[in-house]
Protein backbone atom coordinates (compact mmCIF):
# COMPACT_ATOMS: atom_id res chain seq x y z
CA UNK A 1 0.00 0.00 0.00
CA UNK A 2 0.90 3.24 -1.11
CA UNK A 3 1.28 6.77 0.92
CA UNK A 4 -1.44 9.09 -1.19
CA UNK A 5 -0.09 12.53 -0.70
CA UNK A 6 -1.47 15.45 -2.54
CA UNK A 7 -0.49 19.05 -3.33
CA UNK A 8 -3.45 21.28 -4.87
CA UNK A 9 -3.21 24.89 -4.80
CA UNK A 10 -1.51 24.79 -1.46
CA UNK A 11 0.66 22.57 1.17
CA UNK A 12 1.51 19.09 0.57
CA UNK A 13 -1.18 17.36 2.70
CA UNK A 14 -1.26 13.63 3.61
CA UNK A 15 -4.48 11.77 2.35
CA UNK A 16 -4.82 9.74 5.87
CA UNK A 17 -4.30 12.15 8.25
CA UNK A 18 -4.81 15.60 6.83
CA UNK A 19 -1.54 16.72 7.98
CA UNK A 20 0.84 19.43 6.17
CA UNK A 21 4.04 17.27 5.36
CA UNK A 22 6.99 19.26 4.56
CA UNK A 23 9.81 17.53 1.64
CA UNK A 24 12.89 16.74 2.40
CA UNK A 25 15.62 19.96 2.23
CA UNK A 26 12.67 22.11 3.85
CA UNK A 27 13.30 24.18 6.12
CA UNK A 28 11.60 23.50 9.66
CA UNK A 29 11.50 24.83 13.72
CA UNK A 30 13.44 22.56 15.53
CA UNK A 31 11.39 19.44 16.30
CA UNK A 32 10.18 15.75 15.75
CA UNK A 33 9.35 14.91 12.36
CA UNK A 34 8.30 11.38 10.90
CA UNK A 35 8.94 9.99 7.47
CA UNK A 36 5.56 9.44 6.03
CA UNK A 37 5.81 8.41 2.30
CA UNK A 38 7.79 5.01 2.60
CA UNK A 39 5.38 4.43 5.71
CA UNK A 40 8.37 3.75 7.79
CA UNK A 41 7.14 6.72 9.82
CA UNK A 42 11.01 7.01 11.10
CA UNK A 43 11.18 10.09 13.49
CA UNK A 44 13.65 12.64 13.09
CA UNK A 45 14.97 14.74 15.62
CA UNK A 46 16.18 18.35 14.70
CA UNK A 47 17.73 19.80 17.80
CA UNK A 48 17.54 23.80 15.98
CA UNK A 49 15.89 24.87 12.62
CA UNK A 50 17.07 23.46 9.84
CA UNK A 51 16.56 21.27 6.77
CA UNK A 52 14.79 18.18 6.98
CA UNK A 53 17.21 14.84 5.47
CA UNK A 54 16.90 14.01 2.28
CA UNK A 55 16.79 9.99 1.08
CA UNK A 56 19.91 9.51 -1.55
CA UNK A 57 17.90 6.65 -3.04
CA UNK A 58 16.17 8.79 -5.88
CA UNK A 59 13.01 9.03 -3.81
CA UNK A 60 11.37 12.53 -2.38
CA UNK A 61 10.79 12.22 1.59
CA UNK A 62 7.97 13.99 3.21
CA UNK A 63 7.56 14.55 6.79
CA UNK A 64 4.79 15.07 9.13
CA UNK A 65 4.96 16.32 12.39
CA UNK A 66 5.47 13.71 14.92
CA UNK A 67 2.05 14.74 16.92
CA UNK A 68 -0.02 13.69 13.68
CA UNK A 69 -1.69 10.07 13.76
CA UNK A 70 0.54 8.58 11.01
CA UNK A 71 3.51 9.36 13.36
CA UNK A 72 1.97 7.35 16.31
CA UNK A 73 2.50 3.95 14.57
CA UNK A 74 6.45 4.94 14.71
CA UNK A 75 8.25 1.66 15.75
CA UNK A 76 11.65 2.19 17.15
CA UNK A 77 13.68 5.38 18.59
CA UNK A 78 13.74 9.03 17.44
CA UNK A 79 16.69 9.89 15.31
CA UNK A 80 18.38 13.00 16.07
CA UNK A 81 20.40 15.00 13.58
CA UNK A 82 21.55 18.31 13.34
CA UNK A 83 22.08 20.97 10.75
CA UNK A 84 25.26 22.90 10.75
Amino acid sequence: MSMHIREINGPVKCDECQQELWKAGDIVPAGAYARVDDRSYRVIILEQEGPLPATFDGHTAFYCTSTCQCATRTKGSPEKTSSQ
